[in-house]
C-alpha cells in the first residue's frame, strides 16, 4: 500500500511503461524460466551432501547458493545462452529451459533459433568444434531428458530437422547414429518391434 491506502498495483495498471520498469517484466519477454531456476536453485540449496549446522552463519549459506540465472528475456536471448552455459559448466540452464520453453514457444521455434545462431562452422577451428560439441551434448540432452518433443510418430518433422542439421555439421558424432536410429525406428515401427531386444 502506498501512502493514502492506495494499492501500489492501481498504480502500476495506469502507467503500463513504469509498471514494466518497477517489476522488471517486460513486453515480449520470458518470465518462466527464472522462476523455475529459483525452484531448482533451492531444490539444489535443500539437498546438500552435508548437514547444516544451525552454528553456521547465513552469510556463508548466502553465498554458497549463489548462481547465474537468467530471469527473463527474449526467447532468442534464452536459446543464445543454452551453448554457452553449457560451455560454462552450468548444471541448470539448460533443464530449467528444457522443462519450461513449452510455454512460451515450440519446439519448431527452439531449433529454428538454435540453427540460425549456430549454422555455420569454420572447418579445422578449435573454438569452432568446442561450439559443435556443445550443441550436440546440447541436443543430446534434450533427446535425453524430453524424446517427446522431437520423436513425435504422428510427426518427425523436428527430428527430421535435427538429422539434417547433424549431417550437415558433425556427420560423425555418436549424435547422427543416434538420431538416424530413432528415425529409422520411429518410420518403420514394424520392423523395430520384430527385432530381437
Amino acid at each position: 500500500m502506498q501512502a493514502g491506502g492506495t494499492p501500489k498495483f492501481a498504480t502500476l495498471e495506469m502507467n503500463p511503461k513504469r509498471a514494466a520498469k518497477e517489476t522488471g517484466v517486460i513486453q515480449g519477454t520470458v518470465p518462466y524460466l527464472g522462476t523455475f531456476l529459483t525452484d531448482l536453485v533451492m531444490l539444489d540449496t535443500a539437498m546438500k551432501d552435508y548437514v547444516y549446522d544451525e552454528n553456521e552463519s547465513a552469510q556463508a549459506m548466502d553465498d554458497t547458493c549463489r548462481v547465474g540465472t537468467v530471469t527473463a528475456g527474449t526467447l532468442e536471448k534464452l536459446v543464445n545462452h543454452l551453448v554457452p552455459s553449457l560451455q560454462s559448466g552450468d548444471p541448470f540452464f539448460v533443464p530449467a529451459f528444457l522443462c519450461t520453453y513449452r510455454r512460451f514457444a515450440t519446439t519448431r521455434q527452439v531449433l529454428d533459433l538454435l540453427f540460425k545462431r549456430y549454422g555455420f562452422f569454420c572447418p579445422d577451428r578449435e573454438e569452432d568444434e568446442q561450439l559443435k560439441n556443445a550443441v550436440c551434448s546440447f541436443l543430446g540432452c534434450w533427446l535425453d531428458l524430453f524424446p517427446e518433443d522431437l520423436c513425435q510418430p504422428s510427426d518427425l518433422s523436428s527430428l527430421n530437422q535435427v538429422m539434417a542439421y547433424v549431417l550437415l555439421n558433425m556427420p560423425r558424432s555418436a549424435l547422427a547414429l543416434r538420431v538416424h536410429l530413432l528415425l529409422t525406428r520411429l518410420e518403420d515401427p514394424e520392423s523395430s518391434q520384430a527385432e530381437p531386444r
